[in-house]
């Protein structure tokens, strides 16, 4: 019993702190290069990754 009560105290501790990191993804390219409509260039169609700019800090 006491065993079960320290597994669900943990996981319950784990996912509040889970909850206060922000999520990071980081996107390499080796070619890419500042042309996309995140920055300004209008004859790339980039709308997801415009999308992800647009939402990030």
């Amino acid at each position: 019993m006491t065993l079960r009560f320290v597994c669900c105290f943990f996981i319950t501790l784990i996912s509040v702190v889970a909850k206060s990191q922000p999520n990071v993804l980081f996107i390499a390219v080796d070619d890419l290069r500042p042309e996309l409509g995140c920055f300004g260039c209008e004859h790339i169609h980039s709308p997801h990754l415009d999308k992800l700019a647009s939402r990030g800090t």
